[in-house]
Parts: structure tokens; sequence; C-alpha cells
């Protein structure tokens, strides 16, 4: 049973997504799961959750998370960065 994270949903708040991300640096490495959170207002804000916070689920699919988000940051840099350079073009 994972442990209880600090942060909790309020009421009126729901998660719009969330991504395993892995970091790593000499002599350490973690694996967080990143939190999308929107209130009722709209407001969002980013949470973090610790594998000690993680569910078994959490766990289980942490890599195919981790490496489509890798994926998907490396399209979206790339497309975005193409919009940039036409842009300085016009």
């Amino acid at each position: 049973m994972p442990r209880e994270p600090k942060t909790k949903l309020g009421p009126d708040e729901h998660v719009i997504t969330a991504w395993a991300e892995s970091c790593a640096g000499p002599g350490w490495a973690n694996q967080p799961v990143w939190v999308l959170v929107q209130d009722a207002t709209g407001k969002l804000r980013i949470e973090c959750l610790q594998p000690c916070h993680q569910s078994s689920d959490m766990l289980t699919i942490f890599g195919f998370s981790s490496l489509a988000s890798i994926r998907m940051k490396a399209a979206a840099t790339e497309i975005m960065s193409g919009w940039r350079k036409r842009r300085s073009r016009v």
C-alpha cells in the first residue's frame, strides 16, 4: 500500500493527466509521476508523486508512460521549433 501523498485533490478539483518521468544525476535517480490538476475556476497546478506514493498500477506502467512522455516531448519540440523557424522567415 503506498504512503499517503502530502497533497490531495480538493472537492472542486480533478486530474487532467499524469505522466511518468525518470531523472538522474551523479549518485542519485528518481522516478516521479507528475499530475496536472485543475480546479473549478480552471486554474492548473502540477503535483509530483514520488515512488513511495505511487500505486502498484502506476509502478507497473511507469516505463510505458515515461517512454511515451519522452517521445511526445521530442515530437512537440520538433513541431513547435519548426513553427518558430517558419515565423522568423516571414
